[in-house]
């Protein structure tokens, strides 16, 4: 009996068959067994997202959403899950994180923790990041000094940025310009007439 691949190439079963035991793999469950088992996930699925939905998780309700919209899934199943993933996609907040010294000079190389999971070990990469809305603590660690802040994501704020500054480790000024005459004399300006 033939099929096709998801690549549209037509295969025969026994080919599939060969394959199968080529590699060494073994399914010992009828393909009956199987799509129920999948369409029990795909079930499970749904109703776990649209449950993580309504708590206000959306990045986990994502997710499911995601995974119950795969063409594994029953039809009718797999159109509202791809819905509501793409309803949770614009209610998701998106963030950026900057990390900065006194004198504005980036500090890449930051550790930014969100209620105290780490979200990234550096900020060299310009990724932004989605966030469940609500309340957040936000903690910054770069070089052994820590910085925290508090905030309150809203549901479909996109792109904020969240910055944090550190204080410098030089005490020493840098000049706003490099270059410098050495031919002309160091007198102040005359004051205005």
């Amino acid at each position: 009996m033939p099929f096709r691949t998801s690549i549209g190439r037509r295969h025969s079963s026994a080919g599939l068959f060969a394959a199968i035991a080529a590699t060494g793999i073994l399914v010992s469950l009828p393909p009956s067994v199987c799509s129920a088992t999948a369409k029990d996930e795909c079930v499970d699925a749904h109703s776990r997202g649209q449950d993580a939905r309504t708590k206000g998780l959306l990045t986990r309700a994502r997710q499911l959403f995601l995974a119950c919209a795969q063409s594994s899934c029953p039809t009718l199943i797999q159109g509202d899950c791809a819905r509501f993933g793409e309803d949770i996609e614009r209610l998701l907040p998106t963030v950026s994180f900057v990390a900065r010294d006194s004198r504005a000079v980036d500090l890449p190389n930051t550790s930014v923790y969100v209620d105290e999971t780490l979200v990234t070990a550096r900020l060299d990469d310009g990724k932004t990041f989605e966030l469940d809305p609500g309340k957040h603590v936000v903690r910054f660690v770069h070089d052994g000094k820590e910085t925290t802040m508090k905030v309150v994501l809203n549901q479909g704020e996109k792109g904020r940025v969240l910055s944090a500054i550190f204080a410098s480790t030089t005490t020493s000024a840098i000049p706003a310009t490099s270059s410098t005459s050495s031919s002309a004399p160091s007198t102040p300006p005359a004051p205005p007439a």
